[in-house]
């Protein structure tokens, strides 16, 4: 029995020993791929490009940082609604002010420099979209179904207006009226000053499936009178107008579901009097507003997101950033992304913001793995790489704004990181 046992513990040592030696052999692996891709670095990032501009002067570097805990654990985690840490929506900006929610149901308004708490405002159920800021009114929803409208300046509340089911997307406020989505099936629009129901819009889809709505609207104002644009969870982009919000026409553009949470991404894009949103096969598509037909297509990468700045679009794909001419649609320049895998991508001033994680297993083989957070930022001219951040956590969401150049995030684990850019 003894010699059984003897047996079994030497296996178990030998087993044990064997597997600590081959996570030690792929960890000094990982770091000796890693110093390789740093050495190829300087020719990998830009391919091509029509401007020429020293490093020196596309540079970023930062000025002043704060950075502030807003949540802790919240039970909402385990069903896996909101997030181990309590904050999934992104964070607002305005000139000195930074708005943000979290499933603590508590609705924070902080000072822009310092990250003092100037009001907050409690809720009665957590905050999981994001908010909008127009004039001296800021509106946000919670999952139960609650708009809420604030005085932006004391977090008096001004009104609410209760939805059938979820706010996620953020609202859309114009002088005369409050436009958001729920995430069961309606478009509503309200008084701005009242908080009551002008109309609403109900989607009705075919075979009993459900088409929640999921991002935020958007509205346009032409010689034929307001359109409101929605992009449904079934895929379908549709054109809403009228007095009533009367369906002008609406048009199948993804095939695929889209996951509630897609609406951090930047799906539908107005400009110009122009209508971009993405297919599911990561083609950038030019959608005509009267009758919802593809004017262009841009099938150049599968993109990931987009922006949209004047006459050049900016593409971010899986591996690539590329800087496209709407006119001609010539490559004006590309960037290879060494910084994981890209997820969003923002604009700060001249400078492209691409938020991107990453899966590690660290040195010393105190977890298995772990996931880091990647913000980079790149000059629209050029493409060049003007700054990089690593962080030891995943972020889950990303804001730009503010007086300059504010770079806000929050990462997995509730903390609310500033930055100010020059």
């Amino acid at each position: 029995m003894q010699k059984i046992l003897s047996k079994n513990i030497y296996y178990r040592t030998t087993m044990a020993l064997s597997i600590l030696f081959v996570f030690f052999l792929l960890s000094f692996t990982s770091v000796a791929d890693a110093a390789s891709k740093n050495q190829d670095s300087s020719n990998a990032f830009v391919i091509s490009k029509k401007t020429s501009r020293s490093q020196n002067s596309i540079r970023l570097r930062v000025t002043a940082e704060w950075k502030k805990k807003l949540s802790a654990k919240s039970p909402w985690g385990k069903l896996g609604k909101i997030g181990k840490h309590g904050i999934s929506s992104r964070p607002t900006i305005t000139a000195d002010t930074l708005y943000v929610g979290s499933a603590k149901k508590i609705f924070y308004s902080l000072d822009l420099s310092s990250g003092d708490l100037r009001w907050s405002f409690k809720t009665a159920s957590a905050i999981d979209g994001d908010a909008a800021v127009e004039g001296k009114m800021v509106c946000f929803g919670t999952i139960t179904g609650v708009l809420h409208c604030l005085d932006k300046e004391t977090g008096k509340e001004l009104w609410n207006f209760k939805a059938r089911s979820e706010i996620i997307a953020a609202p859309l406020l114009t002088k005369e009226y409050v436009y958001f989505t729920s995430t069961e099936d309606r478009v509503y629009v309200l008084d701005r000053r009242s908080g009551k129901k002008i109309w609403s819009y109900s989607a009705i889809a075919p075979h009993y499936v459900l088409p929640r709505i999921i991002t935020s609207p958007i509205v346009c104002d032409s010689d034929r009178g307001r359109k409101v644009f929605v992009l449904l969870a079934n895929g379908s982009l549709t054109c809403l107008g009228g007095a009533r919000g009367k369906e002008r026409w609406s048009r199948k553009v993804i095939s695929s579901k889209i996951n509630v949470k897609d609406h951090s991404r930047r799906r539908v894009v107005l400009t110009d009097d122009k209508l971009f949103i993405i297919d599911d096969s990561g083609i950038v598509l030019l959608i005509d507003q009267e009758d919802g037909e593809i004017k262009e297509s841009y099938p150049i990468i599968k993109t990931i997101d987009f922006i949209v700045k004047g006459e050049n679009i900016y593409l971010l794909g899986e591996e690539l950033l590329v800087q496209v001419n709407l006119s001609t649609g010539e490559v004006l320049w590309s960037t290879d992304l060494n910084h994981g895998k890209p997820s969003a991508m923002e604009l700060l001033g001249d400078h492209l913001v691409v938020l991107s994680s990453s899966i590690k297993i660290p040195f010393d083989l105190k977890y298995l793995k772990r996931n880091y957070g990647h913000v980079s930022t790149y000059h629209i001219a050029t493409g060049d790489e003007s700054w990089t951040e690593e962080f030891k956590q995943p972020i889950t969401a990303l804001e730009v704004g503010g007086k300059g150049k504010v770079l806000a995030f929050v990462n997995s684990k509730g903390v609310l990181r500033v930055f100010r850019m020059e």
